[in-house]
């Protein structure tokens, strides 16, 4: 099978310019021209089709259809970047296609742009930091907070999220993919890891067929490893975007949420992690 992959400055040019569009589609319901990078659908003339088991993709890739049979998993080949498939034909998604760090241990544990902040860890005298909230455009918040971890054990973590510096680098040509969501912090006094964040997933077809499941979650704190130690916070979710000239089913289940902190597992004098925020995600009619 040979597939199509698009140059990364497509990719990233493209999140930018969909930020906007998105939040003036869903938030402000205003009626805008879809942006050109929406509309292109690819020149991928090959078929790809994931039939059972896991099928490995990642990045953005071409295709002239892409079908994902119910049972069988599309994940991120490799973690730290999302998902994109754009097909000139359909795309049926009756399985799974996850870019979450609970399907293949991945997701983003570097910056997270987008998505979720990342819980913090659990603490000490103090609780963990809430994960930042981060609004670019006046009131419209493009991460929503993990919440902090509880006292207990060391000093807390500090959940994970993106600034609004690093959104404006971004979208004047930053050098790095959309991010998802923002892992969570690690538990303080050698407490447990926080979580990945999930990554996105960008679907952009001339036809969608979902009846399937697609997962962005975020990882699950790891807990407290022994006594006076905190626990790990949840990852924050991803986001989806799927966009589409015409779509035959939207029945699917989308899971955009931020992972569980983790525990105490037994120990005392520990501060549980706290929970990663929530992702989000949109349907696009491409017009």
């Amino acid at each position: 099978m040979t597939v199509r992959r698009a140059p990364q400055r497509i990719a990233r040019a493209a999140a930018a310019v969909f930020l906007v569009s998105f939040f003036c589609l869903s938030v402000h319901a205003q009626t805008v021209a879809t942006p050109a990078w929406l509309k292109w659908l690819g020149n991928g003339t090959s078929n790809f089709s994931c039939t059972s088991g896991t099928c490995a993709l990642g990045e953005e890739l071409w295709f002239a259809n892409f079908t994902v049979a119910a049972g069988a998993t599309v994940s991120n080949v490799s973690g730290n970047g999302p998902i994109i498939i754009r097909a000139k034909g359909t795309c049926s998604i009756n399985g799974t296609v996850s870019n979450s760090p609970n399907e293949g241990n991945y997701g983003i544990s570097g910056r997270g742009d987008f998505g979720g902040g990342g819980g913090g860890g659990g603490g000490g005298t103090a609780a963990g930091t809430i994960g930042g909230t981060t609004s670019v455009i006046t009131g419209i918040p493009l991460v929503n907070g993990g919440r902090a971890g509880a006292t207990g054990g060391g000093n807390g973590g500090t959940g994970r999220s993106t600034t609004v510096n690093e959104y404006q680098q971004f979208i004047s040509g930053g050098s790095d993919w959309p991010g998802g969501g923002a892992p969570g912090g690690a538990g303080g006094s050698g407490g447990g890891a926080g979580a990945n964040g999930g990554g996105p997933v960008i679907i952009i077809c001339n036809t969608i067929n979902f009846t399937g499941t697609i997962d962005v979650s975020g990882g699950t704190g790891s807990n407290a490893p022994a006594n006076n130690t905190g626990a790990g916070g949840g990852g924050g979710g991803g986001y989806v975007l799927l966009a589409a000239v015409t779509y035959t089913a939207t029945t699917g289940t989308i899971n955009t949420n931020g992972g569980a902190g983790g525990s105490c597992n037994g120990n005392s004098g520990c501060g549980t992690g706290g929970n990663g925020g929530n992702g989000w995600s949109t349907l696009v009619t491409i017009r």
